[in-house]
């Protein structure tokens, strides 16, 4: 019974020192998985912040795209009505060639019709360069609205791009 006994002892002290070996690669378990759970949570908080941040970012690029957008069609109203203006100062300015050819065309033999005649065809030259003239200004106003107009379009291209490279940022990190 002793022998028995003893050897009981001996089983329940092995199981012992088994289980305690157990419970002791449990804790180191334990507390390894807590470390990791805890560097995990950092590394999304990490990630929540950077797409946050990346949201803004993206927010701020809408709104200057949108304001591009806004700012290119204002120009290309301008242009329109530039382009109108011109046609009108076109139109005009072929009205009063036709009117300067009348005048030519009834020249009288009076010297003093002629002297009348030549003081108004003066001033109709003169009026003529100051429509050619206002219509070269707004040739190069014109020219210039179109040079603003591309270097607009490639800047919202480039804003584009970088706004696509943004999403499939973006993209990536979900």
């Amino acid at each position: 019974a002793v022998q028995e006994l003893e050897g009981s002892v001996k089983d329940e002290v092995e199981i012992r020192e088994t289980v305690e070996k157990e419970y002791k690669e449990c804790q180191e378990t334990l507390a390894s998985e807590q470390q990791l759970s805890q560097q995990l949570k950092q590394s999304a908080d990490k990630a929540t912040n950077e797409l946050s941040l990346m949201r803004v970012m993206l927010e701020d690029v809408n709104r200057k795209l949108i304001e591009k957008a806004t700012e290119i069609e204002k120009l290309r109203s301008e242009v329109r009505a530039v382009k109108v203006e011109r046609d009108q100062l076109g139109v005009k300015l072929r009205n009063e060639q036709e009117e300067k050819e009348l005048f030519k065309s009834h020249f009288t033999a009076s010297e003093l019709e002629n002297k009348e005649r030549s003081r108004e065809i003066r001033e109709l030259k003169n009026l003529v360069r100051e429509k050619e003239f206002s219509i070269e200004k707004y040739r190069l106003e014109i020219t210039k609205l179109n040079q603003n107009i591309k270097e607009g379009s490639k800047k919202l291209q480039r804003q584009e791009s970088v706004s696509l490279a943004d999403k499939e940022h973006m993209k990536g990190l979900e």
